[in-house]
């Protein structure tokens, strides 16, 4: 601490104002006032008014301790009321030890403002450097959406697609069943009717009935009838043939025979057809299942193409979400920046007044420490003139150091 580079001496007295700028005691803070009503607020305390001389280390006391503000207060006014010609040891260097805090407080203060600045001029490049994020962001993200869309329209195409083939698929294999059916129920009427036309057509055809057996052949002649009836036969035929039936084949006359041998070939015609019937239903039901087995792998492809399909819109979608996000956040900075650049620049404000506080606090320091010589009382107005020309001059050339300090010490900072 400077204050401890000072000589200490004996203070004959400590100034009044001190008591205003040391923290307060115990006492003073706990006492209340005489006659105060009880439920009235309190009225905040007024800040109390610093004289000139100590406006200077109001300045500088929030980087000086209570021990060496006081010490200082102190000894400051002896330091000025005494002529600079008489100052002593001690006295001259209170006086060069506030010089020297205050050349650091004023270094420090034109650091805060460079610094300030460059907060300023760096949040202003992130927001530049966010807009044109941003830009870019909106742009990918329109390209992303075609793509999303164009992955949303080509799945609902693979859908239709995968659903049309699955159905086929069903279809085919319903033809094969009932393909296959149509096979079985022929089969099973070429061997019915086989076996029926084997157990009554040669009995009939060959008169082997006794005569008290006319029951059983008539019986067995509607059969032969029921089975004629499922041949091509004409409705002539049907009805002559049980007639012919009924005689003995040695009685029978020409026209019965000749109704017993059409019949005879009509039957076997029947056979013939059924077979071929057998034959041409087998091959549709294989027909037909190759065809649905072409069918499955029309399907099959299809439900891959729809997952491929389905993988790829998922891809767009959360591709488009990821870029759609990155551009919402950087809205929500440059929305924000612009609260955040007010702050800055309040900031930035404030160093300046800061730094303009210290150096009037400066000039008018210097001011008491060399005081100009006694104006006669007949040149009292033009004193009055040249203090308040000097005082314009002060002001202008702190505002102007306020203003190039920042410049000079950014300048530094570079080099």
């Amino acid at each position: 601490c400077i204050c401890s580079q000072i000589v200490h001496r004996p203070l004959r007295r400590t100034h009044p104002s001190v008591d205003a700028m040391a923290p307060a005691t115990k006492r003073a803070a706990a006492s209340s006032p005489v006659g105060k009503k009880a439920g009235r607020p309190a009225r905040s305390p007024k800040k109390a008014k610093v004289e000139p001389k100590y406006e200077l280390l109001e300045e500088l006391k929030s980087g000086l301790s209570a021990s060496c503000l006081e010490m200082l207060m102190a000894a400051l006014p002896h330091a000025l009321e005494t002529p600079k010609e008489e100052r002593h040891g001690f006295q001259s260097s209170v006086l060069s030890s506030i010089a020297e805090l205050s050349a650091k407080e004023q270094a420090k203060r034109e650091v805060a403002i460079v610094e300030a600045e460059q907060k300023v001029a760096e949040h202003a490049q992130g927001t530049e450097e966010a807009a044109a994020k941003l830009e870019a962001a909106k742009a990918e993200e329109a390209t992303r959406l075609i793509k999303k869309q164009a992955a949303k329209a080509h799945l609902a195409t693979v859908t239709a697609a995968s659903e049309e083939a699955a159905a086929t698929e069903v279809a085919a294999k319903k033809a094969v069943e009932e393909a296959e059916a149509e096979a079985e129920l022929k089969a099973k009427d070429k061997e019915e009717f086989t076996t029926k036309l084997g157990e009554v057509w040669a009995p009939t055809k060959e008169g082997s009935f006794a005569k008290k057996d006319w029951r059983l052949r008539q019986k067995t002649i509607v059969q032969v009838s029921n089975l004629l009836a499922k041949t091509e036969a004409p409705e002539s035929l049907k009805i002559a043939l049980p007639v012919a039936l009924k005689d003995t084949p040695d009685a029978r006359s020409a026209f019965a025979v000749k109704a017993v041998e059409e019949a005879e070939r009509l039957f076997s015609t029947h056979a013939t057809a059924l077979d071929e019937a057998i034959t041409a239903a087998k091959a549709a039901a294989a027909g037909k299942t190759e065809a649905a087995t072409s069918a499955a792998g029309v399907a099959k492809d299809a439900a891959a193409a729809l997952d491929q399909a389905q993988e790829v819109c998922i891809a767009a979608d959360n591709e488009w979400l990821e870029v759609e996000e990155e551009a919402r956040a950087f809205q929500t900075f440059i929305r924000d920046a612009q609260a955040t650049a007010k702050g800055l620049a309040a900031k930035v404000d404030a160093a300046k007044a800061s730094l303009k506080a210290l150096l009037g606090a400066i000039a008018a320091f210097k001011v008491l420490e060399e005081p100009p010589p006694p104006v006669p009382v007949a040149a009292e107005a033009e004193a009055d003139e040249a203090r308040a020309a000097a005082a314009a001059a002060a002001e202008a050339e702190t505002e102007e150091e306020v203003a190039a300090a920042p410049a000079a010490e950014a300048m530094e900072v570079e080099q």
